[in-house]
């Protein structure tokens, strides 16, 4: 940090640049691509078709993204792994916080689907065993996403990536709820969940040799 310029500071601390502070094209593009799922949601919202429940698919689209941009950020380390790319690991983390805000973003449409009825929505959490799931899963992303900052790296230590393991538990519990909110169609469930343990499987048979 010392001999760093007070006009240089935002640069560097810029999502889309490098930790020189120089423009990342590979983390521009992941900062950009994170967002399109959102905009396309809210763009549904404002032109898309009347519905008789106007909040349903934005509810259920943004609950999808969670699950995909959880995978995709278990999948980073095999990625790197199996392409020798080591820049990889420099979207990690953003990918995760948006795993966070997504998730954030679908408990918001589902709230604002139950008429912002605080009481009932949490009423509806503690009896509906899907949601009760559901719910854990968020608590447990709340806190990653609270200790995904250097210095909460820096003082865990080896405890932060104890607790970051929990990102696995989560992803049984997301797939979990996905399943049990899929209802009729659970095409995307069933891929998603094979691609878990596809994910799973090479971590369980490199822990030998490698500290994934």
């Amino acid at each position: 940090m010392q001999g760093m310029t007070v006009a240089s500071t935002p640069l560097r601390l810029a999502p889309w640049t490098d930790r020189k502070g120089q423009l990342s094209p590979l983390r521009l593009a992941v900062f950009v691509g994170l967002f399109l799922p959102a905009i396309a949601i809210f763009a549904d919202l404002a032109f898309g078709p009347m519905r008789p429940e106007p909040f349903e698919y934005a509810l259920h689209e943004s609950g999808k993204w969670v699950v995909r941009f959880l995978l995709l950020s278990l999948a980073i380390t095999p990625f790197r792994r199996i392409l020798a790319w080591n820049r990889l690991i420099g979207v990690r983390r953003m990918i995760g916080v948006s795993v966070l805000c997504y998730a954030l973003l679908h408990l918001g449409f589902y709230a604002a689907q139950e008429n912002w009825h605080l009481g009932k929505i949490a009423s509806e959490i503690v009896l509906r065993i899907y949601l009760t799931i559901g719910f854990v899963a968020l608590l447990g992303l709340i806190a990653l996403g609270a200790t995904s900052f250097d210095a909460a790296v820096r003082k865990l230590g080896r405890n932060w990536n104890l607790l970051h393991r929990l990102s696995y538990g989560i992803g049984v519990l997301a797939l979990i709820h996905f399943f049990l909110q899929a209802k009729s169609d659970v095409t995307e469930p069933t891929l998603m969940a094979g691609l878990f343990i596809l994910l799973m499987s090479y971590r369980v048979a490199g822990m030998a040799k490698l500290d994934i």
